[in-house]
């Protein structure tokens, strides 16, 4: 199983990481999530066609979602349900934009 190093976040336990633990590329407010574009801007193919690491999805939100803890600031638990916001926007329009037309 590939691990991948990332450097170490005051928030983290450990260093390295699955590329499932990872993203590509995701928003400001990920802390607990590791986004490896910070870390390895020049590695972007290998990353995600080797390793098939995606980018920032809902599942990513939920993700940085569970793992708030109480000692975490409140602007930044603001900038993550407005991320799962976003997402839930997103999805919910796709979905809408899937149905079939009836009249």
């Amino acid at each position: 199983m590939a691990l991948l190093h990332v450097h170490q976040r005051p928030c983290w336990s450990q260093t390295r990481f699955s590329p499932r633990q990872c993203i590509w590329d995701g928003g400001k407010y990920l802390r607990k999530v590791p986004v490896l574009k910070e870390y390895y801007p020049e590695l972007g193919d290998f990353i995600c066609g080797t390793l098939e690491v995606g980018s920032e999805t809902l599942t990513t939100a939920l993700n940085e979602l569970k793992k708030i803890s109480p000692s975490d600031d409140l602007p930044y638990i603001i900038e993550v349900f407005k991320a799962l916001n976003r997402h839930l926007t997103l999805e919910v329009n796709s979905a809408t934009n899937n149905l079939p037309y009836t009249s």
